[in-house]
């Protein structure tokens, strides 16, 4: 879901415009990305859009890097096989993808500790969204009721039994 902020349809309509003289994307973003610097918006370009473009190169560079992982060695991946198949199933450790099959202890310890995380982190939300959920009556939404401190502290409240 894309969130239309000020600084996002500002740029939009930017590079609208740029596009309408250029009719090239390509040169209308670099104008636009120069007018950003020009304009003393690169800090708030970078804070606001950075971790959506970061977010989207890493999500890029693992899926390269899955598929380059399933092609590798001396067998190809049937992906009937990993349908039916844990063991041919593939999950990143550390930098790497390998395959479940190909795992030794080291491996599945360090999966083990990243599922462990990402189940705790899961948890953690989970609680919060609880907790707001107990705050609303009828049709009340979340910013009319809670401030971002109070649903912050939601997730710091949260503990692993």
């Amino acid at each position: 879901m894309v969130v239309e902020t000020d600084l996002r349809r500002d740029m939009l309509d930017w590079l609208d415009a740029a596009f309408e003289v250029t009719n090239d994307l390509t040169v209308a973003s670099i104008q636009v990305a120069e007018r950003i610097v020009k304009e003393g918006y690169a800090d708030a370009f970078v804070r606001e859009f950075g971790p959506e473009v970061l977010d989207f190169w890493w999500r890029h560079r693992n899926a390269a890097q899955r598929s380059a992982a399933a092609t590798s060695g001396n067998r190809r991946v049937d992906p009937q096989a990993v349908k039916q198949s844990l063991l041919e199933q593939i999950e990143k450790v550390g930098d790497k993808w390998a395959r479940i099959g190909d795992c030794d202890q080291r491996m599945c310890r360090q999966l083990q500790r990243w599922y462990h995380r990402q189940g705790e982190g899961n948890l953690r939300k989970a609680f919060m969204f609880a907790k707001l959920a107990d705050g609303l009556r009828g049709t009340k939404i979340v910013r009319d009721v809670f401030s971002d401190d109070q649903a912050r502290m939601f997730l710091a409240e949260f503990r692993m039994e």
